[in-house]
């Protein structure tokens, strides 16, 4: 029985061995744990290959995307039709999981964590009459203390 136990406790220094030793493992346990679409898992990716798993959505920082939408100036113009049908219609309060569920998998992504905020990107390329488009989606998660794949 004593050797059973000697064989876990030899086990287990090899697996946190090979853990610590090979960033790879890290990378596959790290895929597997928090999901393919982490903040997480992009990052350890990023720190290992130097590259992004994924496209990039947006080339410069995104925080000049948003800028406009805190500016409580309303120099840019809105536009209201009511021809044009959006065919891609989804409520406020769906998740990452949810959409990529119904729109397959995005044609890009990008993750960021922030001041606490998990800021996910997924970029889609629809048709909208015979002609493609481009859907960007944020998704903001302020609470976020563990990273999940949705």
């Amino acid at each position: 029985m004593e050797y059973l136990i000697v064989i876990g406790l030899i086990a287990l220094l090899l697996l946190n061995y090979l853990y610590f030793s090979f960033p790879k493992i890290k990378l596959v346990w790290i895929k597997l744990t928090t999901g393919k679409y982490s903040h997480s898992y992009i990052a350890k990716y990023k720190a290992l290959t130097k590259r992004n798993p994924y496209s990039y959505c947006i080339a410069e920082d995104f925080a000049d995307r948003l800028l406009p939408f805190y500016i409580i100036n309303k120099k840019y113009p809105s536009y209201e039709s009511e021809k044009i049908n959006n065919p891609i219609v989804f409520s406020y309060s769906d998740t990452f999981t949810n959409i990529r569920k119904e729109l397959g998998k995005p044609a890009c992504f990008q993750s960021y964590k922030i001041s606490g905020s998990n800021i996910k990107i997924a970029g889609y390329r629809p048709e909208v009459y015979g002609k493609s488009a481009r859907l960007y989606i944020y998704f903001v998660n302020p609470h976020c203390a563990k990273n999940t794949t949705g």
